[in-house]
């Protein structure tokens, strides 16, 4: 496999195996992803796998949307840098709806889960953004126009991710989290 496949082979596969022989019957808390409702890639499996693995033990695994906060290196950290250098923005689509939940909110979550009963629980907000809606938030916070390279949407992209199930009570709004983001 090539550097990235092996490291999603490394870091989602062969760690959960590791993990499940040496827990036993601790508590187990991992991140999945909703990338395991577009299973289309080797990311998305290796989440679905973790949580089919981790189904018979003491074991919660979060759903996490798309998580951003400073130091992201996610659609939202490439884009506040691409506004405050200059540098263009490679945009495949744009019409792309997701689920922004900043990292403190995550954490919380996190946290919670610890002593949660559930098997599985989503983090998100339950608030949709266009990748589009996205770049004119950014490019208003920080009063700089992005510059973007337009392509066509990537195949297998998801054109809609956003947490139907059990979005977060309280979560901090997009513009704010951009704000400590900035």
């Amino acid at each position: 496999p090539n550097g990235y496949d092996k490291q999603i082979i490394d870091d989602n596969i062969k760690l959960v195996n590791t993990i499940r022989h040496y827990a036993g019957n601790d508590r187990i808390v991992y991140a999945s992803s909703a990338s395991v409702y577009n299973l289309n890639n080797l990311y998305a499996y290796s989440k679905k796998y973790a949580e089919d693995v981790f189904s018979d033990c003491n074991a919660v695994g979060l759903r996490y949307y798309n998580v951003y906060g400073p130091g992201d290196n996610g659609v939202v950290g490439k884009l506040i840098d691409c506004a405050l250098t200059g540098r263009v923005f490679n945009l495949y689509g744009g019409d792309q709806i997701r689920d922004f939940v900043y990292v403190d909110d995550v954490v919380q979550a996190t946290i919670d889960a610890i002593e949660s009963k559930e098997k599985i629980i989503e983090v998100g907000t339950g608030v949709g953004t266009s990748i589009n809606e996205l770049i004119g938030i950014i490019e208003m916070l920080t009063d700089q126009k992005i510059m973007v390279k337009q392509s066509l949407p990537l195949g297998g992209d998801a054109k809609i991710s956003i947490c139907r199930l059990s979005p977060l009570d309280k979560f901090t709004k997009l513009v704010d989290g951009i704000k400590k983001t900035l």
